[in-house]
């Protein structure tokens, strides 16, 4: 009775009840006919954390060179890529029969984090609760939330942790200095760092901008930049092992993702439908009624006035920003940045936490502005329904796709792929979580090693993943990668393995120094029978002493955590 009345007090079971019950009608036909969506990043992600399942499987750790996943190729990605989140979901791959089961439960855990966040930065605002849940639903219907069911972006974390963060950056401004946390922000930032780089450099404009406020609208300045020092510390504590793992890797020279233009990815106003793309018609009437309402009412309510003025950004997402001149001057940033429309991850909790405000401010208003308030709530309601519904015809037809015998999965561009798509669709729902991996095979540039501007793309698929076969592959138990193969001939040959300056490659006993131009793979001689290469990362001492330090600092920090967690609630629990 103790935990249910805990749950009721804090509204976290009626919180619980909405989310999976969306989350439920999003992977309605997924569970019923147990279809796996393999889309975009599926194939890259899925080899990053198969590779962390093998190291916790067998041992046989490396921390930068990816002996299990790539097609065993020895390239650098988990070490600078979301390291703490890729062991997590080794973990969780332990825990799961299938790329199914996967697939299902991280899409709730998932919703539940954006959603409790939501929620979260709702109540931080004053929101009341009605307003939160009604637009709840819209917050899991949009932006990059679907692509992690269709396809498995990343981006879909980095906008569920979003909420948590812009609800931190509010307290500069809603709370005295001297009442802001130590250390709070700082650990939500160090998450964020071991999930997506790329979220982590979006949020600190919009924290900047919160701590602005807050240092010219508070007399203790001191305090609050002491606060903000703190926090900072904190952060890079915990996230040593990501700047660390970057140094060491850009001590070479790498290819970078894929390049796209980025005025030709860029937020639209076409549709009345909502996504990554397009910011439905509905939603910028809203906006305006927004910017009208906030500065109207600037006197009584500042906070909904600067949450407003960040929703500027959507200009920044949009072709009203001259992208095209960054195109052309800038081209770096095709590679980095890739896409305007990743700024949705900042504006749709942005977006929909500030018309709750307004909605709540407008029921304690006079009976026209309700009235107001009443059809906006009737409007959004329709609107949510109609975007179920969206939601469920895509879902529906991945589901159809997956059930095709000719199809099975929805993206069908990789460097490899079966032509038996029966099979590939009982690879994913088989215990050997490797097969699915030989089975589709994408060629990711991110991270090669490379000696010369090349088609890394190209590099990779010609000399890593067609002769994979041709090569027994074997991790020893020091992390070391060996390669044996048996030659009818004296002859130099190219070994499917990346090499980066910190690696050493030993072929037969002797060290090999010869690369192929542009992806630096090695070109080595093979002697007539039974060949033997060993490829090993050598790991700097002081990046060793930075991992350790993380690795120390987050234990300390999860176990006060807890132990706060428990003395808080203790008293309650003990009635």
């Amino acid at each position: 009775m103790k935990i249910i009345e805990f749950f009721k007090r804090k509204n976290i079971l009626v919180s619980f009840l909405i989310i999976t019950l969306i989350t439920f009608v999003l992977t309605y036909y997924q569970i019923r006919y147990k279809a796996v969506f393999v889309y975009n990043d599926t194939a890259f992600h899925y080899n990053r954390y198969f590779d962390i399942f093998q190291q916790l499987k067998t041992g046989n750790f490396s921390y930068f060179q990816t002996n299990y996943g790539f097609s065993q190729s020895g390239r650098i990605i988990n070490a600078v890529y979301g390291p703490g989140f890729a062991y997590l979901n080794g973990l969780l791959l332990l825990l799961c029969k299938n790329w199914f089961i996967y697939q299902i439960i991280t899409t709730f855990l998932l919703n539940y984090l954006a959603g409790y966040g939501y929620l979260y930065l709702c109540r931080k605002i004053k929101v009341k609760y009605l307003y939160a849940y009604v637009t709840l639903p819209l917050f899991l219907l949009g932006g990059y939330f679907p692509t992690w069911i269709q396809g498995n972006t990343l981006m879909s974390w980095g906008q569920a942790l979003c909420p948590w963060i812009i609800a931190e950056g509010i307290n500069f401004i809603v709370k005295n200095p001297s009442k802001l946390s130590y250390f709070k922000l700082g650990i939500w930032m160090a998450v964020v760092a071991q999930v997506h780089n790329l979220t982590l450099l979006m949020l600190g404009p919009v924290l900047l901008y919160f701590a602005i406020i807050g240092f010219v609208k508070h007399k203790n300045k001191l305090v609050l930049v002491k606060k903000i020092g703190v926090n900072i510390g904190i952060f890079i504590l915990l996230s040593l092992n990501v700047i660390g793992g970057i140094i060491v890797l850009f001590n070479n020279k790498i290819a970078l993702p894929v390049g796209v233009a980025l005025n030709e990815h860029v937020l639209h106003f076409s549709s009345w439908d909502y996504s990554i793309t397009n910011f439905s018609y509905l939603f910028v009437v809203l906006l305006l009624l927004q910017f009208f309402f906030a500065f109207y009412n600037f006197k009584s309510n500042k906070l909904n006035f600067e949450i407003t003025m960040l929703m500027l950004l959507i200009l920044l997402a949009s072709r009203v920003f001259p992208w095209s001149f960054f195109d052309k001057h800038f081209p770096s940033l095709q590679n980095s940045f890739q896409a305007p429309t990743r700024l949705v991850i900042l504006i749709y909790p942005l977006f929909l936490s500030v018309i709750s405000l307004s909605l709540s401010l407008l029921s304690r208003k006079v009976r026209i502005e309700n009235g107001a308030k009443q059809i906006i709530l009737l409007v959004l309601c329709l609107f949510t329904l109609m975007q179920f519904n969206q939601r469920r015809l895509s879902q529906r037809n991945s589901t159809l796709n997956y059930l095709n015998n000719k199809m099975v999965i929805n993206y069908s561009f990789p460097r490899y792929i079966s032509a038996n798509r029966v099979t590939i669709r009982k690879s994913l729902h088989s215990a050997d979580k490797n097969k699915f991996l030989t089975l589709f095979i994408n060629s990711e540039p991110d991270y090669l090693p490379i000696n010369e501007k090349t088609n890394a793309i190209s590099s990779y698929g010609k000399y890593i993943i067609d002769k994979y076969k041709n090569f027994n592959h074997q991790v020893l138990p020091n992390g070391s990668l060996q390669l044996k193969w048996k030659a009818k001939r004296n002859e130099k040959i190219i070994l499917p393995i990346v090499v980066y300056k910190q690696s050493i490659l030993l072929v037969n006993g002797k060290r090999n120094n010869k690369y192929a131009k542009g992806l630096n793979v090695p070109i080595v001689y093979s002697k007539k029978g039974i060949n033997v290469a060993n490829l090993r990362f050598i790991t700097p001492l002081w990046f060793v002493i930075m991992l350790w330090i993380t690795v120390i600092c987050w234990i300390i920090t999860i176990g006060y955590l807890l132990y706060k967690s428990v003395r808080k609630h203790r008293p309650f629990l003990l009635k």
